[in-house]
């Protein structure tokens, strides 16, 4: 698990989900399954972030079809497995960071996603409600992290 993902299963943790990480079905991984007993809502949630994202302006069509081919991959190809160990019906998210080709691609990105019924979050959102989350301000690397981020403009913490 990466550090996003980490991030991402500690924010759902804070939102009453049990999570499940790195879930294998044969050479397939689903990033995150949660439950939340209290409702019972299910969800499969995968995390693309990176810090230097790849790629450039693009054609509209070429981004459509990474679409494509990431649901495919992602949600898609895993359905059967992801709703044997849920146990029934669930919701898909994707969490995503900035992306290489700017606001078109993610544009793109975030409307075909919500066509296919996928509900999509910025990872920079998942971050500031973790941290309003906080009953009481971290320790240690945590707490150092996050005052380098809210110094940097990145992060506004109050």
């Amino acid at each position: 698990m990466n550090a996003t993902e980490l991030t991402t299963s500690e924010w759902l943790g804070s939102k009453g989900y049990c999570v499940m990480s790195s879930v294998k079905f044969g050479r397939r991984e689903a990033d995150l399954l949660a439950v939340r007993p209290t409702d019972m809502a299910r969800l499969h949630v995968e995390v693309s972030v990176s810090s230097r994202p790849f790629g450039s302006n693009r054609a509209t069509e070429e981004y459509e079809k990474d679409v494509r081919d990431f649901i495919e991959k992602k949600f898609e190809a895993l359905k059967d497995q992801v709703q044997g160990i849920l146990g029934g019906d669930y919701q898909r998210w994707l969490v995503i960071g900035k992306m290489a080709g700017g606001q078109c691609e993610e544009d793109i990105w975030i409307a075909r996603m919500r066509d296919a019924g996928v509900t999509v979050h910025r990872f920079e959102d998942v971050v500031r409600d973790y941290v309003q989350s906080f009953t009481v301000r971290p320790t240690g690397l945590t707490g150092d992290l996050l005052d380098v981020l809210n110094q940097l403009g990145l992060l506004k913490i109050v």
